[in-house]
């Protein structure tokens, strides 16, 4: 794992309740749990654009 933040800002974002332990995964898997018919992900229109 690559952590790109310095202890300091861990400590001050997780107290201030920015940052939590989990991961982008499980909260799509839980947001899907909870409300599995809601569109959640889709590509921009510019695409193409973007990624060729």
């Amino acid at each position: 794992m690559t952590v790109m933040a310095t202890r300091e800002q861990i400590e001050k974002y997780t107290s201030e309740g920015w940052w939590d332990n989990i991961t982008l995964i499980e909260r799509f898997r839980t947001n899907v749990e909870r409300c599995p018919d809601r569109l959640a992900v889709v590509d921009p229109l510019n695409k193409e654009d973007l990624v060729g």
